[in-house]
């Protein structure tokens, strides 16, 4: 009971100061955490955590009531404590850990140096980042094995290290991170025009 109502309790908190500030050392954290993260308001998943919520209150009621005890009593609370923390998580605090985690805020950064549709050469690079760059970007990625000698006028280098030399026929357009990432750099070229 203590365990998922501490639970509750704390997302409930850290929703409250995203979106008021109040308490201030939440929305500090949440700002250190996740830098130019800007909540939305959603008044349905408000009223689906408010709604767990409230069942999670009459479910305690409920299960410390003075009711003959049944064998499977003892299992309602754990199962519905897991669904409650689960469900406040996926409706108040999705949001940040879409911003801190997805790709998305590195894609909405590439779109102002890449037109939508275009094509851009990542060799070597994860499949998860080519499929959110495609679905974030609406571009053609080509992750294949010297995809950089093809036809892409883009192409995107990710290093851990400062920024590598410009490869020849490269031009470096950007430096781009993701804004909770501060080891990965995600280096963005242009080719360079031969006409």
């Amino acid at each position: 009971m203590f365990f998922f109502t501490g639970g509750a309790i704390t997302i409930w908190v850290i929703y409250s100061a995203m979106h008021t500030g109040v308490p201030t050392k939440p929305a500090a954290n949440i700002a250190r955490l996740a830098p130019g993260f800007e909540p939305l308001f959603s008044g349905l998943a408000l009223a689906a955590a408010a709604a767990a919520t409230l069942a999670w209150l009459w479910l305690l009621r409920w299960r410390t009531g003075r009711h003959r005890e049944a064998l499977w009593k003892s299992l309602v609370l754990p199962a519905g404590g897991v669904a409650l923390c689960w469900l406040l998580t996926m409706t108040l605090l999705l949001p940040p850990l879409d911003y801190a985690l997805s790709n998305r805020p590195l894609a909405a950064r590439m779109a102002a140096h890449v037109p939508v549709g275009a094509c851009i050469s990542a060799p070597g690079e994860s499949a998860t980042l080519v499929a959110s760059l495609e679905y974030f970007g609406r571009w053609r990625v080509d992750a294949r094995p010297g995809a950089d000698t093809g036809p892409c006028p883009y192409r995107l280098r990710v290093t851990r290290m400062n920024t590598p030399p410009t490869p020849t026929g490269w031009t470096l357009l950007a430096d781009l991170r993701r804004p909770t990432d501060r080891e990965e750099h995600y280096l963005l070229y242009r080719r360079v025009s031969t006409e």
